[in-house]
């Protein structure tokens, strides 16, 4: 298998990596009761404008706990608790929108919801910044603005910044293919738990010895 038949399918499962996760309950009456109760308090918090209220009640309405599933009202009501400054509501509403996730894609709340966690210092925003511009889905693929938004998620810390640059270098697309950094960066995301990072460095190091 050649050098970038192998970077190339390490990219696609980086970018390709989906979080689910699943509630499980032992009394399912006693929690349906409970996310009843949870929906009336949140509900009233929400107009009061307590916006971690209205993040957990755009939690509910995606899930349907404690009341009938809405991925419209759940969407809605993350991007007015993103706006509201939680910032862990503007990663959810970034991805209903931006990823089309059960709802309409309105890439400009997409984007205007990732910019608003990156610029609070969320470096996870600024790494799906990063993506929105890789991927080009709704404006040209722009490789120096990823790498841009890319580097401000690795110097934050993200694991996933770090490793995309890394790739983004190794690819030979889009800006010139530059091993030595694609080394310093693939080594940085595997430091920072990216097992992505990790097998990237293994393969670029075995390029540049093989050389």
């Amino acid at each position: 298998m050649n050098f970038f038949t192998v970077v190339f399918m390490i990219t696609f499962m980086f970018f390709g990596l989906v979080n689910v996760s699943v509630l499980h309950a032992d009394d399912e009456k006693l929690i349906k009761k409970q996310h009843k109760e949870l929906f009336r308090k949140y509900n009233k918090e929400c107009k009061a404008d307590n916006f971690e209220s209205c993040y957990s009640l755009g939690g509910m309405y995606n899930n349907g706990q404690g009341v009938n599933q809405d991925y419209e009202k759940g969407a809605e009501l993350y991007n007015k608790a993103c706006e509201g400054g939680v910032i862990d509501a503007c990663i959810g509403a970034g991805h209903m929108y931006d990823r089309a996730e059960y709802v309409e894609a309105d890439y400009k709340k997409g984007m205007l919801a990732y910019s608003k966690a990156c610029d609070s210092g969320y470096a996870l925003g600024c790494a799906y910044l990063g993506d929105l511009y890789k991927r080009g889905d709704h404006f040209p693929i722009d490789y120096i603005k990823a790498l841009e938004f890319y580097e401000k998620a690795c110097n934050g810390g993200e694991a996933q910044g770090c490793t995309a640059i890394a790739l983004i270098y190794s690819n030979n697309k889009g800006v010139p293919m530059d091993i030595e950094k694609g080394l310093i960066f693939s080594k940085d995301g595997c430091e920072m738990g990216s097992n992505t990072g990790c097998d990237l460095y293994e393969v670029l190091l075995d390029h540049k010895n093989s050389k």
